[in-house]
């Protein structure tokens, strides 16, 4: 039909394959997000463990010295407010934001 424009058919097809193309690409975002989302969360236990496990070492390596300070009269109350005293000044926050218990009265 020689009236009739040849435009609109090649705008159609382009147009449904636009829309194929958004509908795989907000999958594979989907997708993206997801894996982002998880890898976040191994990043974090990660962290969390090497924390806890930089307590215990520091704790550890210093046992001998807290026996010291025992054995020469100190109390276990004392002992532990230095612990937080020295924490909080080399973390810059208190001792109970950063994982210790608070204080006891």
């Amino acid at each position: 039909m020689p009236g009739r424009p040849r435009v609109w058919a090649p705008a159609l097809a382009n147009r449904a394959s636009r829309s194929a193309y958004h509908v795989g690409l907000s999958d594979d975002l989907a997708q993206s997000a997801w894996t982002n989302k998880m890898i976040t969360a191994v990043l974090v236990v990660y962290v969390m463990i090497a924390g806890v496990n930089s307590l215990v070492i520091f704790a550890l390596g210093r046992r001998r010295q807290f026996a010291i300070l025992r054995l020469a009269g100190t109390t276990r109350v004392q002992v532990l407010r230095m612990v937080r005293w020295e924490r909080f000044c080399c973390s810059g926050s208190p001792s109970h934001s950063v994982g210790g218990s608070p204080r006891r009265p």
